[in-house]
C-alpha cells in the first residue's frame, strides 16, 4: 500500500518521463461550461468486448473508467466500459498516468462519455471519449 506522498511521486515520475508525448494531447477548456476536458481514441478496442456492441452506442452516452492494475502494459492503466459494464478498451498510456492522477485526487472528480463512434474507421480510432475533469466543489457550513 502506498502513501500519499509515494503515490503522487509515482504519478509526478511518469507525466514528467512522457513530457515530450503529452504535447500531442490537448485538454480543452469550454468556455461556457467552465470544465476541462481530455478527448482520445480507445486503445486497445481489437481485443476487448467492444466489438459485439459498438453500433448501440450512442453520443454522450456515460462511460465507466475504472483503474486497472493488473494490466501488464500500463501501470497506471484505466479500462473504459459502457453502461452496461462491458469492457471498451483503455485510456491510451500517454494520458493514463495523468487520468489516473486526477482520479486519485480527491479534490477532482473524473467522469466520461462517448464522443464519437465511426463505425468504418480502423480498429484504434473506433470509438472516441471525452473525459471531464472538474473541481469538486466544497460545501459552505455556516
Amino acid at each position: 500500500m502506498y502513501t500519499k506522498s509515494e503515490n503522487i511521486t509515482k504519478h509526478l515520475i511518469s507525466i514528467r518521463s512522457q513530457e515530450d508525448s503529452y504535447r500531442r494531447v490537448i485538454i480543452n477548456t469550454d468556455y461556457k461550461t467552465k470544465k476541462h476536458y481530455i478527448d482520445f481514441f480507445v486503445a486497445d478496442y481489437k481485443d476487448s468486448d467492444g466489438k459485439e456492441i459498438i453500433e448501440y452506442l450512442s453520443k454522450n452516452e456515460p462511460i465507466n473508467l475504472i483503474q486497472d492494475t493488473s494490466y501488464p502494459y500500463d501501470q497506471f492503466a484505466i479500462a473504459v466500459y459502457d453502461m452496461n459494464w462491458i469492457k471498451l478498451g483503455y485510456v491510451p498510456n500517454i494520458i493514463s498516468s495523468l487520468i489516473s492522477y486526477k482520479m486519485d485526487d480527491k479534490n477532482h472528480k473524473v467522469n466520461a462519455v462517448v464522443k464519437k463512434v465511426k463505425l468504418d474507421a480502423h480498429d484504434e480510432c473506433k470509438i472516441e471519449i471525452r473525459v471531464f475533469i472538474n473541481k469538486n466543489r466544497k460545501l459552505k457550513i455556516n
